[in-house]
C-alpha cells in the first residue's frame, strides 16, 4: 500500500498535536474538606491572570490525572490564598461568606458515577448553597474533554471575562427616576485589565457605579491593547416581581442592561 509523503507528514503532525502535553498553571493548596474513600474536596488558589479557559482545562486534566484513583473530585479555585483556606461548605449567606465566595472564580468537578467532568468559570464568584457553593450568574461550564477551543458566555474578541464585581443595586442610584444610562470608553490592556476609563455620556444617573464596575473587570490576556465603548443602562421594570430580583442582560462589547423590579 502506497502512502504519500505529504500524508505521512500530516499524520505525524496530527499525532504530535494529540500527544502534546499542556503546561498547567502553578497553584497553592488551601483547605482540604474531604480526602478519602475515593473522594477529594479541596480548595486551591492561583493568580487571577491564570484563570483562562485554556489553562483551567489544562489544570483540570492534570488534577484528574494526579487523583486518577478518585471517583469524585471537587476542587474550588480562588484568586486569594486566604480565601482558599476558609470554610465554604454549609455556610450561611452573610457578608464574610459572600466576600470569600466572590473570590472563587473557577471549579473543577469530576463525578465518575454521573459521568460528569467539567470546569466552571465564575466571573462574579460563587453563591452560598444549602450544602455546596453554587456558580454565580454569568458562569460558563466547559465539559471535558474539550474538543474545540473553549469559549465563555461573556467574552470580548475571544477573551473571556474572568472576574468582575457584582452590580450595585440601582434603585438608590436612580433616585426616583425610571431609568438612566452611562456610556464609558476604556482600554483593555494586553494583561486583561481595564484602564483609562472615561465618561462619554451620563444621563439621569451618576457615572461612579458604572466606572467602579468596569474597573473591576479582568479578561484573559491578549495580543494587544483594545479600545471599547460600553453603555450601562439602568431601568425600573414594572413587569418584574420583587422575587425576581435584579436582572442583567449583556450585549458585549457594547452594552449591559440592568433592570430592577418596582419597589
Amino acid at each position: 500500500m502506497f502512502v504519500s509523503k505529504h500524508l505521512i507528514l500530516l499524520m505525524l503532525s496530527a499525532a504530535s498535536i494529540f500527544c502534546a502535553e499542556c503546561d498547567p498553571p502553578h497553584y497553592r493548596e488551601g483547605a482540604i474538606f474531604a480526602d478519602g474513600d475515593s473522594v477529594l474536596v479541596q480548595s486551591i488558589s492561583m493568580p487571577l491572570v491564570d484563570f483562562t479557559a485554556d489553562k483551567l482545562v489544562c489544570l483540570a486534566t492534570a488534577l484528574k490525572e494526579r487523583y486518577r484513583d478518585y471517583h469524585y473530585i471537587t476542587i474550588s479555585i480562588f484568586s486569594s490564598h486566604e480565601a482558599s483556606r476558609t470554610l465554604i461548605y454549609g455556610q450561611e449567606s452573610n457578608r464574610e461568606t459572600m466576600k470569600t465566595l466572590s473570590q472563587m472564580h473557577a471549579e473543577c468537578s469530576f463525578n465518575a458515577d454521573r459521568h460528569e467532568d467539567y470546569v466552571e468559570i465564575m466571573p462574579t464568584g460563587a453563591l452560598p448553597g444549602n450544602s455546596f457553593p453554587r456558580p454565580g450568574p454569568f458562569s460558563t461550564r466547559i465539559d471535558l474533554p474539550a474538543e474545540t477551543t473553549p469559549h465563555c458566555n461573556l467574552e470580548i474578541d475571544n477573551r473571556c471575562l474572568i472576574a468582575l464585581q457584582q452590580f450595585p443595586y440601582p434603585a438608590k442610584l436612580l433616585n426616583g427616576k425610571p431609568s438612566g444610562s452611562v456610556t464609558l470608553a476604556a482600554t483593555i490592556t494586553r494583561a486583561g485589565k481595564v484602564d483609562h476609563i472615561r465618561v462619554v455620556k451620563a444621563e439621569s444617573i451618576s457615572a461612579s457605579p458604572a466606572i467602579q464596575n468596569l474597573a473591576s473587570w479582568r479578561l484573559e490576556p491578549g495580543p494587544r491593547d483594545e479600545s471599547i465603548q460600553i453603555t450601562y443602562s439602568y431601568a425600573i421594570d414594572d413587569s418584574l416581581r420583587q422575587m425576581d430580583g435584579m436582572q442583567v442582560q449583556w450585549a458585549l462589547p457594547i452594552a449591559v442592561s440592568i433592570r430592577i423590579p418596582h419597589e
